[in-house]
């Protein structure tokens, strides 16, 4: 199955930020396209028919197409075609584009922003039941060296999400130092969680001994 991928491009030259774009095949297409973005979920039906309506009569379409948003990098650009190329699908256009004007752009960054921050909020209730269940441990007397390397591995998977979550969090999201903060929390309790198991483990070897001792000193095997 061929996959039709058309790419229009709008650039912009690094010294006067001139509007640079990239003629398409075809003469009678247009290079440039207005992709209107807008949420009606909670308008009445009337709202949402007029505005098709009035959008249609401009010439809009709205096609069956998904849409993803993704903040432009080059290498963004590069792992989208390859995504894409390696897919089932078998139509896709990409799109390099700007918002209109300022406040556009003001909403699309609180989009953005609220997606990381949900991302990092969701982390963040992870972390807190991480160290609800190494206060359970302790309060249970579970604190072994078993029980430390499954915590071990639970905190450097959650060190995994939030890496990942940064790696895609191009303004620095305000939860991100709550769960900076939460996770040196997490690493702090669990060597000190670490560090009990240890003593637990020598205060045994160093009962164990004692009773060979008396064993051995009062020349009989206690059971």
């Amino acid at each position: 199955m061929r996959l039709d991928v058309t790419i229009v491009t709008f650039k912009y030259s690094a010294a006067g930020h001139t509007l640079i774009s990239i003629r398409l095949i075809s003469d009678i297409m247009p290079e440039k396209f207005l992709i209107v973005l807008y949420d009606s979920s909670n308008s009445p039906s009337r709202i949402r028919v007029k505005l098709w309506r009035k959008l249609r009569n401009l010439g809009g379409i709205y096609p069956n197409l998904s849409l993803c948003l993704i903040p432009y990098r080059k290498e963004v650009e590069r792992d989208v075609e390859e995504i894409l190329l390696d897919s089932e699908i078998n139509k896709a256009i990409i799109m390099i584009s700007k918002p209109l004007k300022r406040k556009y752009a003001k909403e699309l960054f609180e989009i953005f922003r609220e997606s990381r921050n949900r991302e990092y909020l969701e982390l963040l209730e992870e972390c807190e039941e991480f160290l609800r269940e190494i206060r359970e441990n302790i309060e249970k007397g579970n604190v072994s060296e078993e029980e430390a390397e499954e915590l071990e591995n639970a905190l450097e998977s959650l060190e995994k999400w939030f890496e990942e979550i940064k790696a895609k969090d191009y303004w620095n999201t305000r939860a991100r130092k709550r769960v900076e903060s939460k996770l040196r929390e997490c690493r702090l309790r669990l060597q000190s969680f670490i560090t009990e198991a240890l003593n637990r483990k020598i205060r045994r070897h160093q009962c164990c001994d004692e009773d060979q001792a008396n064993e051995e000193k009062l020349g009989i095997s206690l059971p």
